[in-house]
């Protein structure tokens, strides 16, 4: 979910779009130094180099859409979108492009 919402939030032109897991802690590294270490991807195209271009967080707790519309009605997944790559307790997942 996660790396569909950076790809989503990308911009034309941009070849290779990843979401790096990130802690979510203040004491973690912020999202331009989690992309600048990120591993290389390897698909044989790629630089291997990444810089961030926004930051996420991917709530988990959201219902199931069960049978026969038990939960019709509620939102499901729920994704904030940080606009930055900052640190802080906030952001568990690094919007990072191929540079």
């Amino acid at each position: 979910m996660a790396v569909s919402a950076c790809v989503g939030i990308s911009l034309p032109g941009w070849q290779t779009v990843v979401a790096v897991r990130r802690q979510c802690s203040s004491n973690t590294v912020d999202c331009t130094t989690v992309c600048e270490n990120a591993d290389p991807f390897g698909n044989g195209v790629t630089s291997g180099g990444f810089t961030c271009f926004n930051s996420l967080h991917v709530y988990n707790n959201r219902p199931i859409l069960g049978k026969y519309g038990k939960n019709a009605g509620k939102y499901g997944p729920v994704i904030h979108k940080y606009g930055t790559c900052e640190g802080g307790c906030g952001p568990n997942y690094c919007c990072c492009k191929e540079y």
